[in-house]
């Protein structure tokens, strides 16, 4: 083993994809430099380049998770936020293949869902990946974190399910 310094950006990009009591920085960096060989949870529908568009992909997720079969009626401007029987799901997509997905949370959006019996989805067509985030629960997570800016940066690496940001681990669900 050798050893190398890093500055304070590198140790806190290698801390926030590290997988505490599991991980080292060697194993981190193994894994961010595709060195670790084990095989990638993503499929290889990203290699190849299969990507079902969102529309089709949220109502896909509508019908066979949330087991809603009618027209979703779509809440106040958000393209992709519905009632479903009682329920506010808003849907964030990313459609493009990559190592990183980058979604934006509006605080317009979130007070839209705040206290009431609601969900974030992100999704990743590519893959036919999905992240249900409910409202309550991300919002204890920003505090947690003391998150102090207005809109809400999200960026979750689709081989370990985590957001960076909020350092949390997310429940995947795939088709």
């Amino acid at each position: 083993m050798n050893t190398i310094e890093v500055d304070n950006d590198v140790l806190n990009h290698l801390k926030q994809n590290a997988d505490p009591f599991n991980d080292t920085p060697n194993s981190v960096l193994r894994r961010l430099l595709g060195l670790d060989g084990e095989k990638s949870k993503r499929s290889k529908k990203t290699q190849k380049g299969a990507i079902m568009q969102s529309d089709e992909f949220v109502k896909k997720i509508i019908s066979q998770h949330y087991n809603y079969n009618g027209v979703p009626r779509k809440v106040g401007r958000y393209q992709y936020m519905f009632n479903l029987d009682g329920k506010l799901v808003y849907f964030q997509n990313f459609s493009k293949p990559t190592n990183n997905l980058w979604y934006r949370l509006k605080s317009s959006a979130i007070e839209e869902l705040k206290n009431k019996n609601s969900e974030i989805v992100f999704t990743y067509s590519v893959d036919g990946i999905f992240y249900p985030i409910n409202v309550s629960e991300l919002q204890q997570k920003l505090e947690k974190n003391n998150w102090s800016r207005e809109d809400v940066e999200v960026n979750i690496d689709p081989d370990s399910d985590y957001w960076r940001e909020l350092n949390w681990r997310l429940d995947r669900h795939t088709f």
